[in-house]
């Protein structure tokens, strides 16, 4: 566990919200128990934001070199992941999917340029947030046993089974899927620039031609 925490780390620990340590949590926790989100998060370089629009929090993951800094504060210019404080709530505690919940538009998604690369980006991230659904009970998110005293309620995660490698590949799929689009989009728009471009260049150029012949005209 603490070498899985040596590449989770919060900025100003001290003073750091209740949402950086959430998603801290999450994220060691996940690296430590699937080497397939650990994978990805050390392919992850760049930052992504997550904002809590109901409590008025938000932090901003950085990735780079296979360890990611957790910063409280909306950083501009980077990809942004919206969401009220429950549904976070609910990834962290592996109730819900992140990917799930963008397909569901119960997060909104702001990316911008470079589109492609920000968009693995965010699908990246999702990910690694994300915990199998078959890690845990039928439809709890943790095997709740309840001991002598009522109140007091241990949560415990069960075994994972073998099933990971079919939701991976569909995963990826995605991921590859939604990446070719944006840069079949973005091919068609430099395509459609350059039409517009050279639409507008010919135009010119005939308005030229005909001014030269009227002034020609009037000057013979």
């Amino acid at each position: 566990m603490s070498s899985e925490l040596s590449k989770v780390i919060i900025c100003d620990e001290d003073e750091a919200s209740g949402l950086a340590f959430m998603i801290r949590d999450l994220l060691v926790e996940n690296i430590g128990s699937f080497k397939t989100r650990a994978k990805v998060m050390d392919r992850l370089n760049g930052t992504v934001a997550l904002n809590t629009a109901d409590r008025n929090r938000a932090v901003s993951l950085n990735f780079a070199n296979g360890v990611v800094e957790i910063e409280d504060g909306l950083k501009t210019d980077v990809p942004l992941i919206s969401s009220d404080w429950k549904l976070f709530a609910k990834v962290a505690s592996g109730q819900v999917s992140p990917i799930k919940s963008f397909l569901n538009k119960d997060m909104s998604v702001h990316i911008c340029p470079p589109y492609a690369k920000n968009a693995s980006l965010v699908l990246g991230t999702g990910f690694v947030l994300s915990v199998p659904k078959s890690f845990y009970e039928k439809h709890e998110a943790y095997e709740l046993n309840v001991n002598d005293n009522p109140s007091v309620i241990n949560r415990q995660r069960l075994s994972p089974n073998i099933f990971a490698l079919k939701n991976m590949r569909q995963i990826l799929a995605l991921l590859v899927l939604i990446t070719i689009c944006i840069l079949v989009v973005k091919v068609i728009k430099v395509a459609y620039d350059r039409r517009c471009n050279s639409q507008e260049t010919l135009t010119k150029v005939k308005g030229d031609k005909k001014w030269r012949s009227t002034l020609t005209n009037l000057v013979y």
